[in-house]
């Protein structure tokens, strides 16, 4: 999943290596035509949120910290150098929605993996050939 989408880093040494581990479930042939950098952020729900691959772009707003969610975008730098929260009626409201939100998603990304886990060669090439029509 990861390959297919653009990273938040901007490391060539990342890429090389997440191709390299694709290597040994889908054939070269079908990486190559992956897009260089992978799919951009920006562009990934506008391809796939109306499909059965939505999560993908889910996941690449995860990679982004680009959700909107607490849970999902706020990292141990993040929350250590940042303001704590008021832990009134409210906040704590907010939170427990978010975090039932981020447990939503994560359900989603999970599913897509396992989908992709089935048979990795095959739903890798569906996924990218829909991304390669839409773009």
């Amino acid at each position: 999943m990861t390959y297919l989408l653009e990273s938040p880093f901007d490391e060539a040494n990342t890429r090389t290596s997440l191709s390299e581990a694709c290597q040994e479930h889908v054939p070269i042939q079908v990486l190559q035509r992956v897009p260089e950098g992978g799919i951009p952020l920006d562009a990934a729900h506008r391809i796939l949120d109306d499909t059965p691959y939505k999560a993908l772009a889910l996941w690449a707003d995860v990679m982004h910290a680009n959700t909107g969610n607490f849970f999902l975008d706020t990292n141990y730098e993040l929350l250590w150098n940042g303001a704590a929260a008021e832990w009134d009626r409210e906040t704590v409201e907010t939170l427990t929605r978010q975090w039932q939100e981020a447990d939503r998603i994560q359900q989603e990304i999970q599913d897509m993996a396992e989908f992709l886990e089935g048979d990795p060669a095959t739903r890798f090439e569906e996924i990218l050939n829909l991304i390669m029509e839409r773009r």
